[in-house]
């Protein structure tokens, strides 16, 4: 399950894949492989929770820790939108 998937990588430490293409973003600057990855685990714990119809506060968790996530804040943009 997502939620199960979630909850493994958001207590396992990052490892970075140093093949290029399986890096997921340009690492221009230094970002923290840890942060990231719990950015990720908290993003697909809150696509977890949209899909019981919930979300919202998982959602704001996700812009806690990364106010710059575009796929978060699209996400909480339309549930606010579909719950208005």
């Amino acid at each position: 399950r997502l939620e199960d998937h979630a909850r493994r990588l958001a207590s396992t430490l990052a490892k970075i894949d140093y093949f290029a293409t399986s890096l997921p973003d340009l690492l221009v600057l230094q970002v923290d492989p840890n942060l990231r990855q719990q950015v990720q685990a908290a993003f697909l714990a809150a696509g977890a929770a949209v899909a019981r119809g919930g979300g919202g506060s998982e959602l704001a968790r996700v812009h806690d820790l990364d106010p710059s996530h575009q796929e978060a804040a699209a996400l909480l943009a339309d549930l606010t939108r579909f719950h208005a």
